[in-house]
């Protein structure tokens, strides 16, 4: 919900609807602009969301974290990229607008799964982790 807020904003009244000059002859459109400044500003919130309030049970060191939630971020940027493609493609008489609403079902679901049982799984704790007061008998 927050990256549609900011896409919306960035859109609208950031980039006024208008591509922007980079360098050169290139310039980017204002809807990938956009996503852009969404992304930037979403990843890092989203992450921290996840981390320290919808998973805080997680035992997994930061960087992990941070680095399969990175992962999966791409990997769900890249599997929207290719189902928009497949449906525009393969199935050319269904509407864009409902394929990518079966584009949001399917990512969602998985982006459910993803940090569930990868990004913040807990991991059992082994001897070794616990601390050694709990096996000394007061």
């Amino acid at each position: 919900m927050l990256t549609w807020v900011i896409y919306s904003l960035s859109y609208n009244i950031v980039l006024k609807r208008s591509n922007f000059h980079v360098y050169g002859n290139v310039s980017i459109t204002a809807p990938v602009g956009a996503q852009l400044i969404s992304f930037c500003i979403g990843f890092p919130i989203g992450f921290i969301l996840s981390r320290y309030i919808v998973f805080p049970e997680s035992n997994l060191r930061g960087r992990k974290q941070f680095f399969r939630y990175a992962l999966s971020t791409v990997t769900f940027i890249l599997l929207t990229y290719m189902l928009i493609k497949f449906f525009a493609w393969s199935l050319p008489m269904v509407r864009a607008d409902i394929s990518y609403i079966f584009i949001m079902l399917i990512t969602s679901v998985l982006s459910y799964l993803s940090p569930r049982f990868f990004t913040f799984k807990t991991t059992a704790e082994t001897v070794a982790d616990l601390p050694v007061e709990e096996f000394v008998e007061v």
